[in-house]
């Protein structure tokens, strides 16, 4: 694991998502998790908004942050969609279910899925990485 430090999140995303070998992805979850920031509310304030379990997606008051595994997620997907280092493999990184980014910030899932094709990367179907072939721990 990658110890936290709130001054350079974006860097430990691009480090971690560097060391991704080619022909494997890993998903936005894994990567939060794999950092250990499990409180990123100060560091990357996107979106404002919470999931209640009964009552689905709100709206939270101005300057009250996301929390929780989504929040994590999203926080990664912030800082690789931020990223303008091409040497940064950020096409390897998809969905917990293996789904390509649709605004993945090179030209969409479209280029996502050229990008990982050269790369051999198994495909359940034209938009799913097949996450039991390729997925990389």
């Amino acid at each position: 694991m990658i110890k936290s430090n709130p001054l350079n999140f974006k860097d430990q995303v691009y480090k971690l998502v560097k060391q991704i070998p080619q022909g494997k992805v890993m998903t936005y979850r894994d990567i939060a998790l794999a950092l250990g920031r499990l409180n990123l509310s100060r560091q990357v304030g996107w979106p404002r908004t919470e999931l209640f379990p009964c009552r689905g997606l709100r709206p939270r008051p101005r300057g009250a942050f996301m929390q929780g595994k989504a929040f994590l997620a999203r926080a990664v997907g912030n800082a690789l969609h931020k990223n303008s280092d091409p040497s940064v493999p950020c096409h390897r990184v998809v969905d917990r279910n293996g789904r390509l980014a649709p605004n993945f910030g090179f030209g969409g899932a479209k280029e996502q899925r050229k990008y990982l094709l050269a790369e051999k990367i198994k495909f359940r179907d034209k938009m799913h990485v097949d996450l039991s072939k390729s997925l990389w721990k």
